[in-house]
């Protein structure tokens, strides 16, 4: 309620949170990635809601994802089926990618998101795109980036309505940029971000300056002026973490023009750091 500087618990009832969707009309969605089998192409995971922004969420409840009509998924672990029986558990041992980090908005009722995991039959691991139309009670498989080897999509809506998915690509830690003019059925890969980094994470501020925060070599931030993803500049380091010390960075604009960052490291508490970013416009 202070733009990040003090915190308290919210319970989410899911037993693993990996994607939340915060939507204009203060609901809050949290899902599980953990996706199962029912039956058909029908398939089913955990996810809760808050109807405050948060402030408290409803019962736990399942989700319904559509899979491609060859996608039976790809059996788990015995003792991580055995985590979800009670719930999304119980018709399968089979499960696809659900959904990870920010869910964006589309629409009143139309939202996106995307998951990483098995793309193909053949068991070829990348990301996938979903989409809604009820608000994220249900999903239906829309698309797939083209690529092998990425991990770690972080999706965003531009101002101009484009989607752009920032994502992780192999162990040279190079990242991979993605753009889709109509809304996340196709999408087109332009050239790489600048520099290197793994578990990013993309924030359009209120004055149309897009951030993208990253991991693998420190906690960094670089910043795209006109919002579109294609140039970039400055690439401030926010903190020297080790790439095996923690996870890249979650961001969020906690007030207008004030960027809240939220990162781990090994061994302590979750960390934050504020950042005021001012757009100035060239000799004024």
């Amino acid at each position: 309620l202070d733009g990040g500087q003090t915190w308290t618990p919210r319970a989410a009832l899911v037993r693993r949170a990996t994607a939340l969707a915060a939507l204009q009309n203060g609901s809050v969605l949290a899902y599980d990635d953990t996706v199962f089998h029912r039956e058909g192409r029908d398939f089913v995971a955990q996810m809760c809601v808050s109807r405050d922004r948060g402030e408290s969420f409803g019962p736990l409840q399942l989700v319904h994802y559509t899979a491609r009509v060859d996608d039976v998924g790809t059996p788990v672990d015995p003792a991580l089926r055995k985590a979800y029986a009670g719930s999304s558990a119980r018709w399968s041992d089979r499960v696809i990618p659900g959904l990870r980090g920010r869910v964006v908005q589309l629409g009143e009722d139309d939202l996106m998101g995307c998951g990483q995991g098995p793309v193909t039959p053949d068991g070829d691991r990348g990301i996938v795109c979903y989409r809604s139309i009820d608000s994220g009670l249900t999903w239906t498989r829309a698309s797939s980036l083209p690529g092998e080897g990425l991990s770690d999509p972080a999706l965003v809506l531009t101002a101009t309505g484009r989607l752009i998915c920032v994502a992780s690509r192999g162990p040279d830690q190079r990242m991979a940029r993605f753009e889709s003019f109509d809304q996340g059925e196709t999408w087109q890969e332009g050239s790489p971000l600048p520099k290197p980094g793994q578990s990013p994470d993309l924030c359009r501020l209120s004055n149309g300056v897009l951030v993208c925060g990253y991991g693998g070599q420190g906690i960094r931030l670089m910043f795209s002026v006109d919002g579109s993803a294609r140039q970039w500049t400055d690439h401030v380091l926010i903190d020297d973490i080790e790439s095996d010390e923690g996870d890249g960075p979650s961001l969020a604009e906690g007030k207008p023009g004030q960027l809240l960052i939220v990162y781990s490291r090994k061994g302590t508490a979750l960390l934050t750091a504020t950042v005021d970013i001012t757009k100035s416009v060239p000799g004024k």
